[in-house]
């Protein structure tokens, strides 16, 4: 009996047909290939005993001088820190913090849907006190009252015979001097009861929206004998409102950056733009929260970066998203007066800032080797260190090359790798192309509204850049693809995962689930033992996959399909359509233990035939 050895490539090939794949891997699901060889990608386990509150964007372990571990991570409604990656997180939060949008949306802009949102909304009161929504502008009929209103809507109400239940804003929003001004935030909202509390100001709404009575109004309800409709109409939430148009403007997920400085964890969200720091060898660190670096740091950043010359350099600064600022050496905390100031340049110090030359927005800044790579939407900058009087100078690295979110940049062995809009980069002293053998499968089915969740992450233990992004019918990541930066193969698979941190600090990475846990991953298998057929979770959707533990087994006690770990060829060919092939059996080398490999044959005699797919062996 002949044989014939099947040779594939490491790596999946996907620009293309299946059939233009000969002699490739097509698809994979949680695998790779390590020094050639096809392996899974290891397991995870959940570590967190507890969730936070909002979306994690960010997750960054690090340890203090007294070797204490801790993992930080970045929300868009708080900051959070867990002792030894365990147990529940502890809220840092500086309490005036701004908090930022959890999900990235398309705006609508100015002008879009009726002025003030009039007559949109009109509520029927029944007996029991709750509200039957009857929304006449869309034509629908509703009881949830969370289609329609949000926490922080500015409401008016009319059509009550209570009279205090009918409410109006007495000043226009956004008057600067406004005695007595009034007007009505919802506080609460469920699916059938909505509450709203009175604001009252005397300096006008501008100084503060949560500056509310001490006596909230009671919950909106007819009075007695009510015979007319009471009408509740919500002002128009900008970039956030129920109208389908079109729009190119794209409002994205609030995210973080961490860095260190000595112990010190420093910290900025580009939602709130000022620079905060947390000291984990102060008394009691648990009970601190975040505070701000200096009294005349720059505010409304996008985000920091400590340098190797131990200097906090901020981008986006004060608003501008093509300004770069620095403080002066060793030194991020003075202040005495504006000029006084670490961050102010004199020529006693080494602090500065400058612009770079750029037609688009700065986006993220990155540590490599002893240079900082500048990364904007359109385009590349390296910022070198070249000491007093300018401290640090900049140029022009790479065009056309702009990077397509702020979390989508890996770095590893003095390179940095990023993810396009329709391609994939590097700089290792020059900016290139990757040419990938997976970007037609990525960028054809791809989501940009969120690319302010996508993100990436060094896998340095197996040479692996790891890219998680939203397939184009997704609201959250879903998907990822893999790039081997010593073999130089591809993959692609599915898991929902909203930020990731490589090994160091503890023994593996570390990643954060859609459901706010964190997870241990790279788990690896442990010992020998056989996978039951009963007793076990068997995940049957990608959500559900991403949110259980996965253990690594050695081999199953039956030949039943899971489908959790695979991956499908393109087409071998034999003969030239002048004979078929009977295939009778498939050696493999493998030790994964009993059905720890198992495959199923598909053929048909033209690309275009309908595909035979044979029982699982």
């Amino acid at each position: 009996m002949a044989l014939t050895e099947l040779k594939l490539q490491p790596g999946v090939w996907r620009n293309g047909s299946q059939y233009e794949a000969k002699g490739r891997y097509y698809d994979a699901q949680l695998v790779r290939w390590h020094n050639g060889r096809l392996r899974p990608v290891g397991g995870w386990q959940k570590t967190t005993a507890s969730a936070f509150d909002g979306t994690g964007r960010n997750v960054f372990p690090f340890a203090d001088n007294s070797h204490f571990t801790y993992v930080a991570i970045g929300t868009n409604e708080a900051a959070y820190v867990y002792a030894n990656s365990q147990g529940s997180p502890t809220d840092i939060t500086i309490s005036d913090f701004v908090a930022g949008n959890e999900t990235g949306e398309v705006g609508k802009g100015f002008g879009v849907g009726p002025f003030n949102g009039t007559a949109d909304f009109v509520k029927t009161l029944q007996a029991d006190d709750l509200f039957v929504v009857d929304n006449n502008e869309f034509g629908s009929t509703s009881s949830d009252f969370t289609d329609y209103f949000a926490v922080n809507d500015i409401v008016t109400t009319s059509g009550f015979d209570n009279a205090g239940n009918n409410l109006s804003v007495t000043v226009s929003i956004g008057a600067d001097n406004a005695n007595d001004s009034v007007f009505f935030i919802v506080t609460a909202v469920s699916s059938t009861r909505l509450t709203v509390k009175k604001h009252t100001g005397s300096t006008g709404p501008d100084a503060s929206l949560d500056t509310y009575n001490t006596t909230p109004l009671t919950t909106l309800n007819e009075g007695a004998g009510d015979s007319s409709n009471p009408i509740i109409k919500r002002s128009r939430r900008f970039g956030d409102e129920d109208y389908d148009k079109n729009s190119s403007l794209v409002t994205g997920a609030a995210t973080w950056d961490f860095d260190m400085w000595g112990e010190h964890l420093i910290g900025c969200c580009d939602s709130d733009g000022r620079i905060f720091y947390w000291n984990p060898g102060a008394g009691s660190p648990y009970a601190q929260k975040f505070a701000l670096v200096n009294a005349g740091a720059p505010t409304a950043c996008t985000g920091v970066i400590v340098t190797s010359e131990r200097h906090m350099m901020a981008y986006g600064a004060g608003g501008n998203t093509k300004k770069i600022a620095w403080c002066t050496q060793e030194d991020y905390s003075t202040y005495s007066s504006s000029s006084n100031n670490a961050w102010y340049p004199a020529a006693t110090n080494t602090a500065g800032d400058f612009l770079i030359e750029t037609p688009g927005d700065i986006k993220t800044l990155q540590k490599v080797a002893d240079r900082i790579l500048v990364l904007t939407d359109l385009d590349a900058h390296v910022i070198d260190y070249v000491g007093p009087p300018y401290v640090y100078g900049r140029r022009k690295a790479g065009s056309s090359c702009g990077i397509i979110g702020r979390r989508v940049a890996a770095v590893f062995h003095g390179a940095c790798a990023w993810m396009g809009k329709g391609s994939f980069f590097m700089f290792n002293g020059a900016v290139r192309d990757l040419n990938s053998d997976v970007a037609e499968y990525v960028f054809d089915d791809i989501n940009e509204e969120k690319a302010s969740h996508f993100f990436a992450f060094t896998n340095s233990r197996y040479d692996e850049v790891w890219w998680f992004y939203a397939s184009s019918g997704a609201t959250e990541n879903d998907r990822y693809v893999i790039w081997n930066f010593r073999e130089n193969w591809w993959s692609i698979g599915q898991l929902e995962r909203t930020a990731m941190a490589d090994q160091g600090v503890f023994d593996n990475p570390i990643g954060i689930s859609t459901d706010s846990f964190l997870y241990n991953h790279e788990v690896k298998r442990s010992g020998s033992t056989t996978r039951a057929s009963t007793g076990i979770t068997v995940p049957t959707t990608v959500a559900e996959l991403s949110k259980i533990d996965r253990t690594l087994a050695y081999g199953l006690s039956d030949s039943s399909e899971t489908a959790q770990c695979y991956v499908e060829t393109g087409p071998f060919e034999s003969g030239r359509g002048d004979r078929l092939t009977v295939a009778k059996r498939l050696v493999t080398d493998s030790s994964a233990g009993t059905y720890g490999v198992r495959f199923r044959i598909k053929s048909r005699l033209t690309p275009e035939d309908t595909e035979s797919t044979s029982s699982i062996y």
